[in-house]
């Protein structure tokens, strides 16, 4: 499934992407697959984002399924606010063939950049 995604950034936050990022990412207009935020209340399984694994730390993390606003992606990361969250920022890579993961949130873009 394709999203459709937002290009709307406001100067303050360019101006913060392009000094963490200087001219190496890009504002996606859309975005292929399915996303999953890691989160220890979520509903979902490890093995059920994403390929099976026996492995049981693996196996017990759980997640939410997350609906992408705004995404950037800065060389293999890829960082998107939600619809589940807005105004908060996560940070993930693509695990599998057009599924992405994201395990570390920041309440804005300098504190998820910092997190690089």
């Amino acid at each position: 499934m394709k999203t459709i995604l937002c290009n709307d950034f406001t100067d303050k936050e360019r101006m913060t992407i392009e000094k963490y990022c200087g001219d190496n990412y890009v504002l996606l207009d859309s975005i292929e697959g399915d996303h999953y935020i890691l989160n220890e209340e979520g509903e979902l399984y490890y093995n059920d984002c994403f390929k099976s694994t026996i492995n049981d730390y693996l196996k017990k993390q759980r997640y939410e399924q997350a609906n992408p606003i705004r995404v950037i992606q800065f060389f293999h990361f890829y960082i998107m606010e939600s619809n589940n969250d807005t105004g908060i920022w996560y940070r993930g890579n693509m695990i599998e063939n057009r599924k992405y993961e994201y395990d570390i949130y920041g309440d804005s873009l300098e504190e998820i950049f910092d997190s690089l």
